[in-house]
């Protein structure tokens, strides 16, 4: 059984992936497409507690949303031949609501919020910057959907060299046995896997209130 690395304070952020209404609101657009967004919900408190922690032992969290161009001309492959339902459920502008950041998670002042039109945070050359600026080496990863944004932004972060932390129970997606297998992807070749428990632990819980 693989080792369970340590997980520093120093050099580090919190990646929180699409925490948007549109996935994580029964009102939003992947609901109303018909799909199960109860886990989405669920995984609001857990992001919640973990954004908490960073803010208080000065961890960056960086925010991403995934949003297109008005008329969706950067929607690419993915959109107009994979999910074109996107296109006519989905408000491209990152201004609607759909794409809100959801109010539990609204950002602070202190918070970085990536615009991303592409399943990894990484498409955003914007994130490199900040990770390079701020001399980030290790990355924890929470948010939506596990089989998506958050496995191709872990996977490009450890091809990336950055120390790679997915938090299972702060991820979630539209199906479990998505998620599960999703995790059992990423704790194979990309990532350690720990809970928002662990985070909490070995951030230190006397400052995670």
């Amino acid at each position: 059984m693989r080792q369970v690395m340590e997980l520093h304070t120093n050099n580090t952020a919190l990646i929180v992936i699409d925490m948007t209404n549109g996935w994580c609101s029964p009102d939003g657009h992947i609901t109303k497409l018909g799909f199960d967004t109860t886990m989405c919900r669920e995984a609001v408190d857990k992001c919640s507690s973990l954004i908490n922690c960073a803010h208080q032992i000065n961890v960056q969290v960086i925010f991403t949303q995934h949003v297109y161009q008005d008329d969706y001309t950067d929607g690419g492959f993915i959109l107009n031949e994979i999910m074109p339902t996107l296109k006519v459920a989905k408000p491209a502008s990152d201004s609607a609501w759909s794409n809100q950041i959801v109010d539990q998670l609204t950002p602070k002042q202190q918070d970085i919020v990536i615009k991303k039109n592409r399943y990894s945070a990484f498409y955003a050359e914007e994130l490199t910057h900040h990770l390079n600026r701020l001399s980030i080496t290790d990355l924890v990863i929470c948010g939506v959907t596990t089989s998506m944004c958050v496995e191709s932004t872990a996977r490009d972060a450890a091809q990336r060299d950055y120390r790679t932390f997915v938090v299972k129970d702060a991820t979630a997606d539209i199906e479990a046995i998505r998620h599960e297998r999703a995790l059992i992807n990423l704790e194979f070749g990309f990532a350690h896997l720990i809970s928002v428990a662990d985070a909490r632990a070995k951030w230190g819980n006397f400052y995670c209130l």
